[in-house]
C-alpha cells in the first residue's frame, strides 16, 4: 500500500494528509488480509489473470490488474 495516505481535519476545511506510520500502516495491512481471507477463494486479488475484463467494466478506468497485484506484493 504504498500509496496509502490518511486526511485529517476535513471538517474544518484544513484537511491535511499524513502518513499512516509504521503502526498504523501494521494495523492497514493486518485489517487488510482479514478482509482478503473473507473473499471467496476464487475472488481473490491472487487469481487475477489479467484477462481485462474488468477494465472494460470499469466507469474510472482503473488499472484494477496492476492493483491486484500490488496488493498480492503488499499482503505478503
Amino acid at each position: 500500500m504504498s500509496g496509502f495516505v490518511i486526511v485529517t481535519g476535513a471538517r474544518e476545511g484544513r484537511g491535511r494528509v499524513e502518513s499512516p506510520g509504521k503502526a498504523g500502516r501494521s494495523a492497514i495491512v493486518d485489517h487488510s488480509r482479514c478482509a482478503v481471507s473473507a473473499l471467496p477463494e476464487g475472488s481473490r486479488p491472487g487469481n487475477c489473470v489479467n484477462c481485462g475484463t474488468c477494465l472494460k467494466k470499469c466507469p474510472q478506468k482503473t488499472a484494477i490488474p496492476e492493483h491486484m497485484k500490488e496488493i498480492v506484493r503488499e499482503l505478503k
